[in-house]
């Protein structure tokens, strides 16, 4: 069940990636995924309690750069079983620090894809004014026993072209 939610995530970060650069971005890896150990990671994956050990998890999946701007991208996949559902759902533990990043002046967007090619978009400084659920600590979802935050896919804004014209970047 992993590998397989792995592999949808990973070819969803691969649309991502491609459809930022069609925008004429310059896009860099940047995610844990690229530089964390796994051996590492296999001892700090249930750890949700220390800051250090957050930003390395949970640090934006890509870099993207253009006309001496810059910005981080933490993307998220759905499911092919929640396509139809209202609600994006979020690692709580993503999500505050990703705005945690964006307190300090770092600039960073989550980019939710619903199906394939279809991209919704928010900043992560504003994305916490829309959760309309978080889960307990004692959640589990699909093995991460993360806690989770649920956003409504209305609320958001599909990601066109012009979408960063709109968006302070």
């Amino acid at each position: 069940m992993f590998s397989k939610r792995l592999k949808q995530a990973q070819a969803s970060e691969r649309r991502i990636k491609d459809i930022l650069k069609s925008f004429g971005l310059l896009v860099y890896l940047t995610g844990q995924e690229y530089w964390l150990n796994p051996i590492l990671h296999e001892h700090i994956k249930y750890i949700h309690n220390d800051f250090s050990i957050n930003l390395l998890r949970y640090f934006p999946d890509l870099f993207c750069y253009k006309d001496k701007t810059g910005f981080f991208v933490e993307c998220k996949s759905t499911s092919p079983k929640y396509y139809d559902s209202e609600n994006f759902s979020i690692e709580t533990a993503s999500l505050e620090m990703n705005y945690l990043l964006t307190t300090i002046s770092v600039k960073v967007f989550i980019i939710f894809e619903n199906r394939p090619y279809e991209f919704y978009c928010e900043s992560a400084n504003t994305l916490p004014q829309k959760v309309i659920y978080s889960t307990n600590n004692t959640q589990t979802f699909e093995g991460s026993k993360t806690p989770l935050s649920l956003i409504s896919k209305e609320s958001l804004s599909k990601l066109t072209n012009n979408f960063w014209g709109n968006h302070e970047v």
